[in-house]
């Protein structure tokens, strides 16, 4: 099994990645984890909403979620990038199925206690 991350920042060809995923499915089983910060960046600030973010001690920026911004996560990441990426895959032959961390608790963390 092969594991791919894409990142969701600016500028990424889906069609062209969804493309070349479809080739490396010809030999493996693959899971891909995919972003979309800059589609949930654009869509925050479509609806009025400025992302927020925080710097912890040891330089790392990440997002500040509280139930809003959580709201408009599961939106984008779950709904229409998550959807897009199927569709094109599916476009390009490869049977994909698109799910989240919540689903079947693929996923779990906790909150930190302080930022």
């Amino acid at each position: 099994m092969l594991v791919i991350k894409v990142g969701g920042s600016k500028g990424i060809d889906l069609d062209l990645f969804a493309r070349d995923l479809a080739t490396l499915h010809r030999e493996y089983r693959i899971v891909l984890v995919h972003g979309a910060n800059y589609e949930l960046d654009q869509f925050m600030r479509r609806v009025g909403v400025e992302p927020r973010l925080v710097t912890s001690s040891t330089g790392q920026v990440s997002r500040f979620t509280d139930a809003e911004t959580m709201d408009l996560f599961l939106a984008i990441y779950c709904g229409k990038v998550n959807k897009r990426l199927v569709e094109k895959l599916q476009m390009q032959g490869v049977n994909a199925v698109g799910l989240s961390g919540l689903d079947g608790r693929i996923a779990a963390g906790r909150r930190k206690d302080t930022i």
